[in-house]
């Protein structure tokens, strides 16, 4: 599949939104932002996904990096895929998960994180994902990190789409990234820029 990728912009707000939107995915990309309990997020994402969407738009139009920054891919007019950046410094509730707890305390300055990959269903398998996460390097580097760190779900066995949220090793390896802490399942990859 042909697709344009770069960082996204104000005007992408409402694109964005409808593709978490045909993908059926309430979250809109704020679980790593989202300050109450595990079944307060649940009942948002339940019976409040139009607010989950709402501050993912106001994110984009603001151009907040620590939630509202990503590379995105285009087919034509249509965002077909998102991969979120942010900065290191903001992944507090990432790094209190127990598998990178022990990562958490390593060097943060102008370091971003991969959060979270999204693609449409109808263009899975066809090049989307590995697109964006060749586009991550030009994208962190325009916004001044000195590395991108990156915590895919790695299996002994097939991974189902849906455990692939957090992007998928073997685009991360093809992109130049290296494992630097952790072990399956929980890697930590770092893709150095400096």
């Amino acid at each position: 599949m042909n697709v344009t990728v770069r960082l996204v912009a104000a005007d992408d707000a409402d694109a964005v939104v409808a593709l978490f939107d045909r993908c059926g995915i309430a979250c809109h990309c704020r679980y790593w932002h989202f300050e109450g309990t595990k079944n307060d997020w649940l009942a948002r994402c339940a019976f409040d996904a139009q607010t989950n969407a709402a501050e993912l738009s106001h994110a984009i139009r603001e151009g907040r990096a620590k939630d509202g920054t990503a590379v995105v891919a285009f087919a034509g007019a249509h965002v077909v895929g998102w991969a979120k950046l942010f900065p290191k410094a903001d992944a507090r509730k990432l790094l209190r998960q127990g598998p990178y707890h022990a990562h958490s305390a390593t060097h943060t300055s102008n370091v971003w994180c991969l959060g979270c990959v999204l693609i449409d269903p109808t263009c899975r398998r066809s090049g989307v994902a590995r697109s964006l996460v060749a586009g991550l390097e030009s994208a962190a580097r325009s916004l001044g990190a000195v590395a991108v760190e990156a915590f895919p779900r790695v299996g002994h066995g097939p991974v189902s789409d849906e455990e692939l949220w957090m992007g998928i090793a073997d685009h991360l390896d093809a992109a130049g990234f290296r494992v630097i802490a952790g072990e399956a399942p929980y890697p930590v990859y770092q893709l150095a820029l400096a």
